[in-house]
């Protein structure tokens, strides 16, 4: 098969791996340790497309686990990649101290492609794991988040790699950057983003040949104004999938354009335009929804591609029996926690899942005896285990003892044992914020 060749610049914009971590890949290599193929000239990568496409479909699939069969670790370039993409920011409250996070989580898919990563700071790693997201953030604001900050490094790419080779390609390059502009100026310097709208106004007048005043540049309705009377006048170029609007209410990014709304150097009649075409999900029929769930296809959008809907592995989504409580739907005497009770589980759920979270471990309150300070243990219920999850998760700080309030720790309160402490003069953080001591006023 006659290789085709990209730079590395279209090869980032084509399948959202930046230019520096293709180059780390070349060395280093990700999923199995598959490294990509280069040729070089004046200092530009090239990469064989069909390559890349073959390597970027792993990235996006399940990535195999460790030696040890623990999740898959996340390649340190990608992890520099993430950061860097964050500007080290959590896009959420802008703390600088951060850690890589899961779009969708690591458990369900073992995907560590930079599209399922974000950077967050730990706490909000943590609320967002454990499905706790704070009032100011949910999982659909952090999918907007990421989009806004990998449309902002798709129009830096373009700028390095001095892509952008038409007027269109500018306007809607400015365009992608203005729709963004309120979702990362919390993370990307507001000089920065001021710095890239310059430079993709100086490129556009330098095709053009005319002057941009900067006011205008920076203008939603103008640029729109701009795109729509240049695609009125320049039909032969226009992108057949976007017609030249960049994005679609699909793609957010044309993938027959780049983004630019123009195919410009080669004739457009040869692209296969079907494998971009929308169908309904083959999993929810089209109607988004799943057992009752988003639909894990499709994101609950009902529409998939073509190619996708072609070349998916649609068997992840059969059921088996849960892997728990052998399709019982009980476990130790109580709802199956892996299954829900209803026992049977995705083939992908089944393959991905971390079950180990549900061995049992020794409690940490009464180290495995089951009881604590003379009674039973609050935290396993003197049973003595705890599950792996339970174990990690559960906050145990609350079992922390402290001064009683009303006997100020004496044990004595008028002259008697203390009634809220049995005279013990201490009580647990969690008796102490939820006990009602207005009741002794």
């Amino acid at each position: 098969m006659t290789k085709k060749l990209i730079n590395e610049y279209e090869a980032a914009l084509r399948f959202d791996l930046s230019p520096t971590l293709l180059r780390w890949i070349t060395s280093n290599g990700v999923v199995d340790k598959i490294k990509i193929s280069y040729e070089e000239r004046n200092e530009v990568y090239y990469y064989d497309q069909n390559e890349l496409a073959r390597l970027n479909q792993k990235m996006e699939g399940k990535w195999p686990k460790t030696t040890k069969g623990k999740r898959p670790n996340i390649p340190e370039g990608i992890k520099r990649e993430i950061k860097h993409e964050a500007r080290s920011s959590c896009p959420v409250c802008n703390k600088s101290h951060g850690e890589i996070a899961h779009v969708d989580c690591v458990s369900a898919t073992h995907c560590n492609h930079p599209k399922n990563l974000i950077f967050l700071c730990p706490d909000h790693h943590t609320e967002y794991d454990n499905a706790r997201i704070p009032t100011n953030i949910d999982r659909d604001e952090v999918l907007i988040l990421k989009e806004g900050l990998k449309i902002f490094q798709r129009q830096i790419w373009k700028i390095q790699g001095n892509t952008i080779k038409s007027c269109l390609a500018g306007l809607n390059s400015a365009k992608s950057l203005l729709s963004i502009h309120e979702i990362i100026r919390s993370v990307i310097p507001e000089a920065e983003f001021k710095e890239a709208l310059e430079k993709i106004a100086e490129s556009t007048e330098g095709i053009s040949g005319t002057n941009i005043a900067r006011d205008n540049f920076r203008n939603s309705d103008f640029i729109n104004t701009e795109i729509t009377s240049y695609i009125a006048k320049n039909q032969e170029n226009i992108c057949p999938l976007c017609s030249g609007q960049g994005a679609t209410s699909f793609y957010d990014s044309c993938p027959v354009c780049l983004g630019d709304g123009e195919v410009i150097g080669g004739n457009k009649e040869p692209i296969d335009l079907s494998i971009y075409m929308l169908v309904d999900c083959r999993l929810c029929g089209g109607s988004g929804a799943h057992n009752n769930i988003d639909c894990p296809a499709c994101g609950c959008k009902g529409q998939v591609s073509q190619h996708f809907f072609d070349y998916h592995d649609w068997s992840m989504y059969d059921l088996v029996p849960c892997k728990l409580c052998d399709g019982s739907g009980k476990y130790h005497g109580d709802d199956c926690p892996g299954c829900g009770c209803e026992g049977q589980i995705s083939q992908h759920f089944y393959d991905t899942h971390d079950w180990s979270m549900y061995d049992l471990v020794p409690c940490k309150l009464c180290d495995g005896n089951g009881i604590y300070h003379g009674d039973d243990c609050p935290a396993c219920e003197c049973v003595g285990k705890v599950s792996q999850y339970f174990y990690d998760y559960h906050d145990w700080t609350q079992h922390e003892l402290v001064s009683c309030q009303l006997c100020k720790g004496e044990g004595r309160y008028h002259a008697n044992d203390c009634m809220p402490c049995n005279g013990e003069g201490r009580v647990s953080q969690h008796f102490n914020y939820h006990h009602d001591w207005g009741q002794y006023r």
